[in-house]
């Protein structure tokens, strides 16, 4: 294990490295410093007038900040506050910093200086009910993963449990807590009970962080593979906020945020309802929408006593399940060609609960669990499924894996899903896409090479699961 100077800048290597360990291989205060007394020492990183320093930990390099088999233990690093943009904590790809109990990295944000953090490696992050790591007043964190493909860094895995986050620093213009970059070719990753924090103790009306989670606009991106599983978002103006694609929310509160909790955004040219697509490089075919999953959102836009909780803007598509929406005046805002669906297990407080405006529609979904098999009940691989309304309102292209069933996003289990109901303003007034009451319902095509086609109706006014049975094509045989 080893920590040196490379020319302006502290470079970690080796495994094993501790806060106590840099320091000493270092051993030059006008870089690192400590203080305080045993137990409970800081160790503060210096800048350098107006010469960037990265605090770097290198490709198979390991930084260990706490103790893991004692939470209890106490320490801090702290990037020290008077260098703008100049200090950067950072971690490559195959690099580690794992993190330990009541623990603290600060980054000192004021109104005037601030640190932006880098991270493509390894974080692990491990707090308790009594004891939680906190990070705290960093202007961004820059969460990246731009490799060519999974395998490249199999341990690259950013897992963090019971952690505290705090972003009040005075300043609330592009303050992004977590920014997720060019995020492709990704394994999962995990946050779990973290609560990101604007500003901790707020009043009403009060909020100094901008957006707790931002990821950035591309197609490309597998936002999906980021979880956010039992976190808490409270105190931002816009506590999560989505171009094009979001992270994986389950079991999440937005609570207190000065504007709506959930700011979901897409874009109109690429991305519209009832259309199948094919995202090249993600490999994901048929159909794409951030998935909400079990989210409570309470008192958001806090600066008014009509409470909002979730607006979808430009062409984006929400799939919300289980959702429990609390604020008292309006619960789904949506504009511009934006398409919450509504799944099952959703409950609303507000007089408007659903209101899309004049451009956008909000749909009622339900699921269809859909198995392709051969005569003899053997699953039927390479098949193509068509959805179609029978009016043509929507129209989506799967093909089967090698159980039968249809290939789509990875988080939803290979289930395909379907309007009943489309509502076009607050007032309920709803149309229905597939319903006994006005003879709607969708087409279900399947073909395959060799196999006779088959064509089914099915009305979705719940979930359904469904098994087709295809014969095959045998033109020489006789019918008695």
């Amino acid at each position: 294990m080893a920590a040196r100077k490379y020319g302006n800048h502290i470079y970690i290597e080796g495994t094993g490295n501790t806060l106590e360990s840099v320091c000493n291989d270092i051993a030059d205060v006008t870089w690192i410093e400590r203080s305080g007394t045993a137990g409970n020492y800081v160790y503060t990183v210096k800048g350098s007038g107006s010469t960037t320093r990265e605090f770097r930990i290198r490709r198979d390099g390991e930084l260990i900040i706490g103790n893991p088999s004692d939470f209890s233990f106490t320490e801090s690093l702290v990037f020290a506050p008077n260098y703008s943009d100049r200090l950067r904590p950072y971690i490559d790809h195959g690099g580690a910093l794992l993190v330990y109990g009541n623990v603290e990295i600060d980054g000192s944000n004021t109104s005037s200086y601030y640190v932006y953090a880098r991270w493509y490696g390894k974080n692990y992050w491990r707090g308790d009910a009594t004891y939680r790591p906190t990070l705290k007043h960093f202007r961004r964190v820059y969460w990246y993963w731009n490799s060519l493909t999974v395998s490249d860094y199999t341990h690259d895995i950013w897992d963090w449990e019971n952690i505290d986050v705090i972003d009040s620093w005075g300043v609330t213009t592009n303050t992004y807590t977590f920014y997720f970059v060019d995020v492709r070719h990704t394994p999962y990753h995990n946050f779990k009970n973290v609560i990101f924090d604007g500003k901790p103790g707020a009043t009403t009306g009060q909020y100094l962080g901008y957006c707790a989670i931002y990821t950035a606009w591309s197609h490309a991106n597998e936002h999906y593979r980021i979880t956010f599983d039992s976190c808490e978002f409270k105190h931002y103006y816009y506590a999560s906020f989505s171009y094009y694609q979001g992270p994986y929310y389950k079991d999440c509160i937005w609570k207190e945020n000065y504007s709506y909790g959930l700011y979901l955004y897409g874009n109109d040219r690429l991305l519209y309802y009832g259309h199948s697509h094919n995202y090249g490089d993600c490999g994901i075919k048929g159909q794409w929408f951030d998935l909400i999953d079990g989210g409570i959102f309470v008192d958001n836009y806090w600066s008014s006593s009509s409470r909002r909780d979730s607006y979808s803007a430009a062409g984006n598509m929400t799939l919300f399940k289980n959702c429990d929406f609390q604020s008292n005046y309006r619960n789904i805002y949506a504009t511009d060609k934006a398409t919450p669906l509504l799944w099952t297990g959703n409950t609303f407080a507000a007089s408007r609960k659903q209101d899309p405006d004049s451009r956008t529609v909000v749909m009622w979904v339900f699921a269809l669990e859909l198995t392709i098999k051969d005569k003899f009940g053997w699953p039927v691989q390479g098949a193509t499924i068509i959805c179609r309304q029978k009016d043509g309102k929507e129209i989506w292209f799967f093909e089967t894996d090698n159980n039968g069933r249809p290939i789509t996003h990875p988080l939803y289990n290979n289930k395909i899903f379907l309007v009943h109901k489309e509502q076009t303003s607050y007032t309920g007034t709803s149309i229905f896409w597939s319903d006994d009451s006005n003879s709607s319902y969708h087409e279900i095509l399947i073909t395959k090479k060799n196999y006779e086609t088959v064509s089914q109706r099915i009305v979705i006014d719940t979930d359904k699961v469904k098994t087709i049975y295809l014969r095959p094509l045998n033109r020489n045989r006789i019918e008695n």
